[in-house]
């Protein structure tokens, strides 16, 4: 793996696209969930985890994407304004950079022309919306518009179950206790590009 300056791999790049984003001018609160999750693209293998995310906005992913036997973690800790992954058995942290004033929910403006509504997922209410590049998305405006189904044109899918909306242990946002964690002083900059949802804008 490579780390400094790389906060995600090429492999996350490959079998995760997507990315969850917000702006600090909003003041809708985060819905804290928990919910199951599996990754499909041609000719790859499944991807199969889990997701958190906290009352603050902070989110833990743990998926397979690396083989059965070496879980992968993504932590992005809001409160201490770090990225933590655990690869190949090891901890890293990485700073981020949030504004000031926190981190909120992007309000969007759901079009009845682009946004339209479309089955439940799980009895959560859900908007479909479709892209210029034909990436599409089912929006659950209860859970800050975060994506449960996403659908690419290259066939790949990805969808969340299990959904859970309740509060987050805080604990899961930080290595276990005792861990060694290697620290690396530089990361993301400006807004943060996180491969745990996908906002379409």
């Amino acid at each position: 793996m490579a780390v400094g300056a790389v906060v995600v791999t090429a492999a996350e790049l490959k079998f995760r696209p997507t990315y969850e984003r917000a702006y600090a001018q909003a003041q809708t609160p985060w819905v804290a969930f928990d919910a199951n999750f599996v990754r499909t693209e041609p000719g790859q293998r499944k991807v199969v985890g889990f997701f958190h995310r906290s009352a603050d906005g902070s989110t833990r992913e743990e998926s397979n994407i690396d083989g059965p036997s070496k879980p992968v973690v993504l932590i992005m800790n809001v409160a201490r304004r770090l990225q933590y992954r655990l690869e190949d058995s090891a901890w890293h942290s990485f700073p981020i950079y949030l504004s000031p004033n926190g981190w909120r929910p992007e309000k969007i403006d759901h079009d009845s022309r682009t946004y339209r509504p479309a089955p439940a997922i799980e009895k959560i209410d859900v908007l479909r919306f479709v892209n210029p590049q034909g990436l599409v998305w089912f929006i659950a405006p209860r859970l800050n518009d975060f994506p449960l189904k996403t659908e690419r044109p290259n066939g790949g899918r990805e969808l969340f179950s299990s959904i859970s909306i309740r509060d987050q242990p805080a604990g899961l946002f930080e290595p276990p206790p005792g861990a060694t964690v290697h620290v690396h002083s530089d990361g993301a900059s400006g807004v943060i590009w996180y491969p745990a949802g996908e906002f379409p804008r």
